[in-house]
């Protein structure tokens, strides 16, 4: 055997050597290092640089022999090739093999490698290297892609390379790759496996899998928040133990295994169960589950998703509740309203009657035929009448607060206006004037009683059973006041309001409404638009009279 083939020969027995040495190294530096190490070693090249590369072309390891630690730092912080530099470095011209060879004297790729590390020998070391060439070898990945570069300088036997001398530093380039890949791949495989992890454990549900024996596996944090458990108390557990009753876990294993009958690969979804927590509470959830296969179609186990439906259940609950109060303010609003104009007519005709008791002449000719005492039983029982048709309206509005969730308040009526205040103010405008007020209500007896009242105290009075009519009205001739219905036919009084304000801005509205509980806030809203008063029916003849007086005077100013 000559002294080439023993040198090939042991570059041969130094590479498996460091072959089987790396596989019981684990960090990516000190594999990088060792084949760097087993390259000298071999008595290929004096100095070895194995450079890891990011996307950029940025060193982001290196692993070296036969260099200072300053040229390693150097080469480090060298900046990347441009994409054009590195289209020439890796020109055809100069491949040999799967190697690059760049002589001294090729100017171009002298450009691109300026500043690399200078040799520490000279020209007479070598047969026909020269201190100034460059060999390399591209280190692959996936896809053909260039994930680092094998760098050597100092050749032992003085020569430049040939195809057959690079073929063992060539087996070194390619496990140095095959290191570099691998290292990438489980570091993927780590930042993969750690923001599962994460998503897993910080899933608001219960994410819980199974073996095929039905042992749990993986117990996240969303299930030890649900159930109470940590992970260590049931992992290697049968899953029963976490549902409500064994009848509990065999229903949801039999819907697994019927889909899977039905050809499907064995999941439910949305599939409400009970679950049984650490103290005891059973929780409903619902759960989508599915049976794991590996890649040759054989069972894995289960895995499972579960989402507490306690607080839907609440929700559900609280919109029944809702809905219930809902009806019950829609039915005491609609009774509230249709007794409230009932009431609001018995309170005009007991203030009519006691009008006819209040007249001197009336009075006079009663108590000359002796009825005096009956007259005043009379006026008892009227008074009566009033004060009791007024607590049914309080009783109205109160049941409409109550079906509604809200605070029930009584207020005064008039707050400290006296009835002779207003009665002397009415009849100062009176005396100036022929004041034309138009009433509109839907309700027949309504209309009548109000304008009863009204003409009695000298008003002139004009009425209308819906918003359409108001308006043809105001349009036709000239009014002083309008006193309307909120809730009437074709057109509300809200909307009323609207079309007057364009029409006879000047004109005065006073709105009436049967609802105690105003639902739609339309009173608010009315006040906003310049309505004088919202009356709440019933109401007493006084109530009107001082909004009447007030209205009539804010128009006179």
């Amino acid at each position: 055997m000559g002294a080439v083939d023993e040198a090939i020969e042991k570059q041969y027995e130094v590479f498996l050597r460091v072959a089987a040495e790396i596989e019981g190294i684990d960090g990516l530096q000190e594999k990088l290092d060792r084949i760097a190490e087993g390259i000298v070693e071999a008595g290929t090249y004096r100095r070895a640089l194995i450079s890891l590369l990011d996307d950029s072309w940025n060193v982001v390891r290196i692993g070296s022999a036969g260099l200072d630690p300053a040229d390693v730092e150097r080469m480090r912080k060298r900046p990347p090739l441009t994409p054009d530099e590195r289209r020439r470095l890796l020109d055809e011209r100069c491949r040999m093999g799967a190697s690059f060879f760049i002589p001294h004297d090729d100017q171009m790729g002298r450009e691109v490698l300026k500043g690399a590390i200078p040799s520490r020998l000279g020209a007479a070391d070598f047969v026909d290297w020269h201190p100034d060439d460059m060999l390399f070898v591209p280190l692959f990945g996936r896809e053909k892609k260039i994930i680092g570069t094998l760098s050597v300088d100092d050749p032992f036997d003085g020569r430049r390379p040939t195809p057959e001398s690079i073929r063992v530093l060539e087996l070194f380039a390619r496990e140095a790759a095959v290191c570099i890949e691998t290292s990438l791949l489980n570091a993927e495989v780590l930042r993969t496996r750690a923001y599962l992890e994460t998503l897993i454990d910080g899933s608001p549900d219960a994410i819980i899998t199974t073996d095929t024996d039905g042992r749990i596996a993986l117990f996240n944090g969303g299930a030890s928040r649900l159930l109470g458990y940590r992970a260590e108390e049931v992992i290697g557990r049968s899953v029963v133990l976490l549902y409500s009753s064994l009848e509990e876990a065999r229903r949801v294993r039999f819907g697994l295994e019927a889909k899977r009958a039905e050809g499907e690969t064995g999941r439910v979804s949305n599939y409400e169960c009970l679950l049984r927590a650490k103290w005891g509470e059973k929780i409903p959830v619902s759960l989508s589950a599915s049976i794991l296969y590996d890649a040759d179609g054989e069972e894995l186990g289960t895995a499972g998703i579960s989402k507490d439906l306690r607080p839907l259940r609440k929700l559900e609950q609280e919109l029944i509740k809702a809905e219930k109060i809902a009806t019950l303010g829609e039915v005491g609003a609609m009774l509230s309203h249709d007794v409230n104009n009932f009431l609001a007519s018995i309170l005009s005709a007991c203030e009519l009657s006691c009008r006819f008791y209040q007249d001197p002449e009336v009075m006079e000719v009663l108590k000359s035929k002796g009825f005096k005492r009956e007259v005043d039983k009379e006026k008892y029982r009227l008074r009566v009448i009033q004060e009791e048709a007024l607590r049914i309206g309080q009783i109205t509005e109160k049941l409409q607060l109550m079906a509604k969730g809200k605070e029930y308040e009584t207020k005064p009526y008039l707050d400290g206006v006296s009835m002779l205040d207003i009665d002397r103010s009415l009849q100062k405008i009176l005396e100036s004037k022929t004041v034309r007020i138009l009433v509109a209500d839907d309700q027949l007896h309504v209309r009548k009683f109000l304008r009863e009242v009204l003409e009695d105290d000298g008003f002139t009075v004009e009425d209308a059973e819906d918003g359409e009519e108001v308006i043809s009205k105001v349009r036709g001739r000239a009014y002083d006041l309008v006193i309307s219905d909120i809730r009437m036919p074709k057109k509300t009084g809200n909307e009323v309001v609207g079309e007057l304000k364009s029409i006879a801005p000047a004109l005065p509205v006073i709105l009436m409404t049967a609802y105690g509980y105003d639902p739609s806030h339309i009173a608010i809203r009315a006040r906003k638009e310049g309505v004088v008063e919202v009356l709440y029916k019933p109401f007493d003849l006084r109530k009107l009279k001082e909004a009447i007086s007030r209205a009539l005077s804010e128009k006179r100013v």
